[in-house]
């Protein structure tokens, strides 16, 4: 899954495909939003949302509900993960990527 940071301006669309071809991962965002329910496609606004609030119960028990085995989390969104203590598999000084 995708967390992008409002302050850095990156296309998730490219890194989703970015990844699907060249290291063959899914995320529950998707490609095309008519190819799964309107409440699917709404799952992953709402831990964005969750994300953006903080609330570190709430974003582990959503993560965990669909399924997301790592995030890439973009600019400031990483020090959010961090405070919830999750664990960092890899970060620069612009992303890092999360163990869920």
């Amino acid at each position: 899954m995708i967390v992008p940071s409002e302050n850095v301006d990156v296309s998730g669309r490219a890194l989703i495909a970015y990844g699907t071809i060249y290291y063959n991962l899914t995320t529950p965002d998707g490609w095309q939003t008519f190819s799964v329910s309107p409440e699917l496609y709404q799952k992953p606004r709402f831990v964005q949302k969750t994300i953006s609030e903080g609330n570190c119960n709430e974003i582990e028990s959503k993560l965990e509900e669909l399924k997301v085995e790592q995030v890439f989390a973009i600019g400031d969104k990483c020090q959010r993960f961090l405070d919830c203590k999750f664990e960092i598999s890899m970060e620069n000084e612009n992303a890092c990527l999360i163990k869920v």
